[in-house]
């Protein structure tokens, strides 16, 4: 790579932090549109690149950045609507 390919992939990895700080982001194609309406030339494949690099994961239905804590859980009462009863055993909870 160039030097000057250096610089727009640096450039490019800048705002996609940037992005993904401000906004919670489902879908790579989402990521190319903001990345080009940022002025950066982006494609899928780039977009992929970038955030293998960033160490970007997604988790749920969004990316989060290395540093993001994760999204909390909803844990029980996700599923609490389900529940129709509770009972013991020795150790153990059946729901």
């Amino acid at each position: 790579t160039t030097g000057h390919e250096h610089t727009e992939t640096a450039a490019r990895r800048e705002a996609l932090v940037q992005i993904l700080r401000r906004d919670a982001v489902r879908r790579q194609a989402d990521l190319v549109r903001l990345l080009e309406r940022a002025g950066h030339a982006a494609t899928q494949s780039s977009v992929s690149r970038d955030l293998r690099e960033l160490g970007v994961a997604k988790r749920g239905d969004r990316y989060l950045l290395p540093d993001d804590p994760a999204p909390a859980s909803a844990g029980f009462a996700a599923v609490a609507g389900f529940v129709r009863g509770i009972r013991t055993a020795g150790d153990c909870l059946t729901v």
